[in-house]
């Protein structure tokens, strides 16, 4: 359906990425498929674009043709969870959903892990067995366990704040 109507609107050009994962970062978006950089702070309107995932415009379509408020999402699965090391992706999970329930909707957590991690890896908040999936969850990754470590290790934090509320961990 949307190709039929962005091939028909010159004023709209479809451009694929390469084979890479961005990290659903829009700024690494805009740069390889605009060639600009985005200055730290700045939106991709500055670059003229927009940057709007599938599942927002899979919900976008839901609400229009279907009057369907967001009640559920789409959840990318990964970690120590049987059955989903690879990564598994569980459509239209209803809001409130608890990790742990999906956890054991694949398998079942693998033995030892480490945090519970609700969101992409760069941004992700922590969590636990009891974290509900909200409108703006977009995985759950079973950590492996932290290590042992007595040297002092040194922490990288991105421009959204990003593993700050992690770092104690």
């Amino acid at each position: 359906m949307w190709a039929k109507v962005i091939k028909n609107d010159a004023r709209i050009e479809i451009k694929y990425l390469p084979d890479i994962y961005p990290s659903g970062d829009e700024r690494v978006v805009v740069r390889e498929l605009l060639g600009v950089e985005l200055k730290p702070g700045q939106l991709p309107s500055e670059a003229k674009a927009v940057v709007c995932n599938v599942e927002t415009l899979k919900n976008i379509t839901l609400a229009i043709e279907k009057k369907k408020p967001v009640i559920d999402k789409d959840i990318t699965v990964g970690g120590r969870i049987r059955g989903a090391e690879n990564g598994k992706v569980l459509f239209d999970v209803p809001i409130g959903t608890l990790a742990r329930d999906l956890i054991e909707q694949i398998g079942k957590a693998i033995e030892p892990y480490g945090e519970f991690v609700i969101g992409g890896a760069f941004t992700g908040m922590r969590g636990n067995k009891n974290s509900p999936i909200t409108k703006t969850s977009g995985g759950l990754t079973l950590a492996m366990p932290f290590f042992n470590e007595e040297r002092h290790l040194g922490l990288l934090f991105c421009e959204c704040g990003g593993g700050e509320q992690r770092s104690s961990a």
